[in-house]
C-alpha cells in the first residue's frame, strides 16, 4: 500500500470500516511509513479534542439570563420611543431656535459699534457735494 491509498482510506481506518485485509495492509504501511502515522496520530487527537467538545455541558441558567437581558431591552424600547420623538422633532427644533438666536445678537451686537457712525454729523461739504450733483450750475450763472 503506498501513502496516497492509505491516506484515502484513513477515514474508514479509524471508524473500522476498513476490510480486514485492507486494514492489515494499512497497519503494516503505518509501521514503515512515520508521515503516514502521524497523520494518524493527529486525526486522533482531533477526534479525541472534538468529543471533548461536545461533552461540554450548558449553563442552566443561561436561558433565565438571556430572558432577563431581553426583558430589560424591551422596557429600554417603550422608553427609547420617547426619545425617538424627543429627538426627531423637539431637539432639532431647538437647534434651530438657539441658531436664530445667534444670528439676531451677532447682527445686533455688530450693529452696535456702528450705532456713533450713524449719529454723526454730516459735514458741509458733503452736503454741497450732493447738491451740485442735483442742481444745475446754469442756474446761478444766469442771474
Amino acid at each position: 500500500m503506498n501513502c496516497k491509498i492509505c491516506q484515502e482510506e484513513i477515514d474508514k481506518y479509524l471508524e473500522g470500516s476498513l476490510p480486514p485485509g485492507s486494514r492489515q495492509q494499512f497497519e503494516q504501511h503505518l509501521e514503515i511509513c512515520e508521515e503516514c502515522s502521524e497523520k494518524l496520530r493527529i486525526l486522533k487527537v482531533a477526534d479525541i479534542v472534538i468529543s471533548e467538545e461536545k461533552r461540554i455541558e450548558s449553563n442552566p441558567f443561561l436561558s433565565a439570563r438571556i430572558m432577563a437581558i431581553l426583558e430589560g431591552g424591551e422596557l429600554k424600547k417603550s422608553a427609547s420611543i420617547f426619545d425617538t420623538v424627543t429627538g426627531r422633532i423637539i431637539k432639532p427644533a431647538l437647534i434651530g431656535v438657539v441658531i436664530a438666536i445667534s444670528v439676531f445678537l451677532g447682527v445686533g451686537i455688530g450693529n452696535l459699534d456702528n450705532s456713533e457712525y450713524l449719529f454723526r454729523q454730516v459735514p458741509d461739504e458733503i452736503t454741497y457735494i450732493d447738491d451740485a450733483e442735483i442742481e444745475s450750475l446754469y442756474i446761478y450763472l444766469t442771474e
